[in-house]
């Protein structure tokens, strides 16, 4: 969840329920001090990926997940970054995505063609089309819809 700005712009938006989940504490402590700073209501969980998800089945998960591996810790990069987290994630999913339910995931080109989610997740039989582009000085950016 990081800072829990995707979570409360869903839920903000109508989301009727929204799980914000995160392996690092601070980031679960900083998104739980913004839902209260912005009076919403959501679930939290410290998970890594899945592992503490009891079986939910999701309409919709936004995984804004680190862009490349780095020794960096805290709101961003980490060692299970890129490529590896991509496809643990992908392989862990389908148990609890409902059926018909989307996957949205961001890429920037600065994390290389072999961190990029639709390159992944072609390569594991998903569907992927992509929903937004965008440049700038930083490069490409790329929102992308994920189905099963």
């Amino acid at each position: 969840c990081g800072t829990g700005y995707l979570a409360l712009l869903l839920k903000k938006n109508g989301a009727k329920e929204v799980w914000a989940v995160d392996r690092h504490r601070p980031a679960m402590e900083c998104t739980m001090r913004n839902a209260f700073a912005n009076h919403l209501t959501l679930h939290f969980l410290q998970s890594d990926l899945f592992k503490e998800v009891r079986m939910q089945w999701f309409n919709l998960i936004v995984f804004n997940q680190p862009y490349y591996p780095s020794l960096q810790d805290i709101f961003g990069p980490c060692p299970d970054g890129g490529k590896d987290i991509i496809e643990r994630f992908l392989m862990e999913v389908p148990v609890y995505l409902s059926q018909g339910g989307v996957i949205i995931m961001p890429f920037s080109d600065m994390a290389r063609e072999e961190h990029d989610p639709k390159l992944i997740a072609q390569n594991l039989d998903y569907t992927v089309s992509t929903v937004m582009e965008m440049e700038n000085e930083q490069g490409s950016h790329f929102v992308y819809e994920i189905v099963l």
